[in-house]
């Protein structure tokens, strides 16, 4: 049963849910569902639970956020942030206590969790399907036709960062990395991504990025609509080096992109970064610009390095984070749940 649902136009792929509580329950009840899987801390996510209850089978929560990137866009107020991130931990704490288990994508998260609750995680790394992100690899000639579009030079290797303009993602600390580096490597630095409609941050990132990069005809600031699935695909394929220079975390799914598309990937050393760049083997993990300059000079001046960690880097993807392990771990776990022996079972990060 899918419920019908509304387009959000600020944002791709997103959809809203005009029911009322007793509308979604009366659902789930006609359903009679096994288990009930809630990712929405709202209005679907306490009517989850409530069902849950009062139909006496287990609930898994899923968490997405933790509240440090609510409070991360607040005003910088005395006291605000620590205040709403007190809030949002009671309420955190609250909705995990009404479930059997929660998935998180991480250990770290899971650790960070517990110290906040002591409830129950379970770390489930991402699942990819990336077939169906990037149905095809792109042909040479449309990768020529993406460089030529940004003019980017085909003389020069490219190294580039997608996420959003966001200042978890360091876009500032990639920029200063390239300058360090094409001080003595010629190279181009590709920085494309978009901003989300309800990052109020995000134009002033952007700004700012545009800035420091001051006009500079080796490096280019993409702004691209959340749909730019194929320019996105394309221009990592064209790509020596793709680079996440993250300083918080998820997962970091633009990581696992990369690494499936044969390129050693540059990560921040923290969250969901760590699980996929294997440091040495699948890429190189850096705290600072000059870390992340150092290492892209030496894969450009080592190839044959740099063609061997990338095949390595899609191997590792292929092994531990495609949606057929992300499948078995999450029905592994249902299993575990609605045979009352989770106990007994592990799952987690392969």
């Amino acid at each position: 049963v899918r419920l019908k649902s509304i387009p959000n136009p600020k944002r791709a792929y997103q959809q809203f849910v005009p029911w009322s509580y007793h509308q979604v329950y009366a659902q789930i009840k006609a359903f009679q569902p096994d288990l009930i899987h809630t990712h929405d801390v709202l209005a679907l996510g306490v009517c989850g639970l409530a069902a849950g209850r009062r139909m006496d089978i287990p609930v898994i929560g899923t968490i997405h956020q933790l509240p440090w990137f609510v409070s991360a866009y607040l005003p910088d107020f005395p006291g605000l942030k620590p205040s709403l991130e007190g809030c949002l931990w009671k309420y955190s704490g609250w909705l995990d206590s009404q479930c059997q288990v929660m998935i998180v994508p991480t250990e770290t998260i899971a650790h960070t969790v517990q110290q906040h609750g002591g409830f129950r995680t379970v770390a489930i790394s991402n699942g990819v399907d990336l077939n169906h992100f990037y149905p095809r690899s792109e042909n040479l000639s449309r990768n020529a036709l993406i460089c030529e579009k940004y003019q980017l030079d085909p003389e020069l290797p490219i190294i580039t960062q997608v996420s959003r303009y966001d200042r978890f993602k360091d876009p500032l600390g990639v920029i200063e990395a390239f300058k360090l580096a094409s001080k003595l490597t010629p190279l181009q630095l590709v920085l494309a991504g978009g901003g989300a409609s309800d990052d109020p941050e995000g134009e002033a990132v952007l700004n700012e990025v545009k800035q420091a990069s001051n006009g500079a005809a080796n490096i280019h600031v993409l702004l691209l609509p959340a749909d730019a699935n194929r320019t996105i695909n394309a221009l990592q394929r064209a790509s020596d080096i793709i680079l996440q220079k993250s300083i918080r975390e998820g997962f970091g799914l633009t990581v696992s992109e990369g690494m499936w598309k044969g390129k050693p990937v540059i990560g921040g050393d923290t969250g969901g970064i760590r699980l996929q760049v294997i440091n040495h083997y699948t890429g190189f993990l850096v705290r600072t610009p000059e870390g992340a300059a150092l290492r892209t000079r030496y894969l450009l001046h080592r190839r044959d390095k740099l063609e061997e960690m990338g095949q390595r880097a899609k191997r590792f993807v292929g092994e531990n984070f495609l949606i057929t392990r992300h499948l078995r771990e999450y029905l592994t776990l249902m299993v575990g749940l609605t045979s009352g022996d989770v106990e007994r079972i592990s799952v987690g990060n392969a």
